[in-house]
């Protein structure tokens, strides 16, 4: 799908028709579980939100592959939104419509999650840690059940279950540094952390933390790293149990447009530049574009005990 094929009426249509489908999705699901006050098309400043919950001081924002696209947004266009949200302490819930349809159950617990609205409350006190080195069957479906992201490869699983039911309320696994910046034997990252739907397990991070410092340290690490996703996230449950902000990540993208029609492209395209040509100049020739997300925020927890 080329750029003048990409802007023609009939495909405005088409996508305001699916953008016009999420949005109803969404505020079904929200009537349906939350009795607040609900404001849609919240205006502030120069944006406009699809929900904002002002009990809450939270919104919800619901993006279109096609509307929200480089072919009509800046790339720092949804990192801006979250930057200004934050500043005057309103919270983000953002999704992509490709999100919505294809992972709906994951991302109603987020929203779920982040309104405390979850249904079943439990004690870490009730809970066991145990951990799995390499791949594990079960960690894999509980992270493709659970996770926005899926599952990813990792080092080691920790896995919070109920002492008396064996229930899996909880995941974390632990990978080598993603980033070159964090490359070395002494770092180490955590790959995922997952919970079980409808579901809030008092002090579970916490608990599984512990075991996870306790075995990075024993095993000679000295840095253990995570990211917030600002789309849905400010870290705060890092920055309560210890962890140092570190940085903001500058605008992530993928890509959209693939087959005539804008669904997520699943190949990282980065590595697809040719014949002395840019990414972006490639992508445009294979008429996909770019989506560029909020990013993510880094945090890190020092090992030593030091000061970074």
């Amino acid at each position: 799908m080329n750029k003048e094929q990409a802007f023609s009426e009939h495909v405005k249509k088409e996508y305001q028709k699916e953008l016009d489908l999420y949005i109803s999705e969404v505020d079904q699901f929200l009537t349906s579980i939350y009795s607040g006050q609900i404001e849609r098309n919240y205006k502030k400043e120069n944006y406009v939100f699809n929900f904002y919950l002002p009990e809450k001081q939270i919104v919800i924002d619901c993006l279109s592959l096609y509307f929200d696209s480089e072919l009509y947004r800046a790339n720092q266009y949804n990192q801006n939104k979250f930057k200004y949200l934050k500043e005057n302490n309103i919270k983000l819930i953002q999704f992509a419509s490709n999100d919505w349809f294809d992972k709906k159950d994951i991302c109603k617990n987020i929203i779920r999650c982040k309104l405390g609205l979850s249904q079943f409350k439990i004690n870490a006190r009730n809970c066991t840690v145990e951990y799995v080195l390499g791949k594990n069957e079960n960690v894999e479906s509980f992270l493709n059940k659970y996770h926005l992201q899926g599952n990813v490869r990792c080092k080691i699983a920790f896995i919070l279950r109920d002492k008396f039911t064996n229930e899996i309320y909880e995941i974390l696994t632990l990978r080598a540094p993603y980033t070159k910046k964090w490359g070395g034997k002494e770092n180490i990252e955590i790959a995922r952390f997952a919970v079980r739907d409808n579901t809030s397990v008092r002090g579970g991070y916490s608990k599984l933390l512990s075991k996870v410092l306790e075995w990075c340290r024993q095993n000679g690490y000295i840095r253990l790293l995570t990211y917030s996703a600002c789309s849905y996230s400010w870290g705060e449950t890092y920055c309560k149990t210890g962890a140092c902000f570190v940085e903001q990540t500058s605008s992530m993208y993928f890509y959209v447009g693939k087959n005539n029609k804008f669904k997520e492209v699943s190949f990282r395209f980065k590595h697809k530049a040719r014949d002395g040509k840019s990414e972006k100049q490639c992508a445009l020739e294979d008429e996909i574009y770019r989506f560029y997300i909020a990013g993510n925020q880094s945090w890190l927890y020092d090992l030593t005990g030091e000061n970074l």
